[in-house]
């Protein structure tokens, strides 16, 4: 199993991303290293207050990504409004998805 917070914060520090929205185990990881700073934590108040229990992984690009592949920023936005409306639409996908990418990991 992979932990997003810490591949995040490897990522990071590798140079192969620019910044990432993660919990507090992988933020505490890049500040520690050096590599990294809180720019939003909800849990302190910054933000609006409904933003406290959100917990959903988010997707970020960097301008130069969005100007070099614009093709590839807009598939990946086309990518996550389908991925949430059929979320919204039946919230047990969630499970379903979860459980298959389980059984794939536990054969590899």
């Amino acid at each position: 199993m992979v932990n997003f917070g810490l591949s995040a914060a490897k990522a990071l520090e590798d140079g192969k991303i620019d910044g990432f929205w993660a919990n507090g185990m992988g933020t505490e990881v890049a500040v520690r290293r050096g590599v990294g700073a809180v720019v939003l934590d909800v849990r302190r108040g910054d933000g609006p207050k409904p933003c406290f229990d959100y917990t959903m992984s988010s997707l970020a690009a960097t301008d130069r990504l969005i100007e070099q592949s614009p093709e590839t920023a807009s598939a990946a936005i086309r990518a996550i409004v389908k991925t949430q409306a059929a979320l919204k639409e039946d919230v047990s996908r969630a499970a379903a998805v979860d459980a298959s990418s389980f059984r794939r990991r536990k054969r590899s």
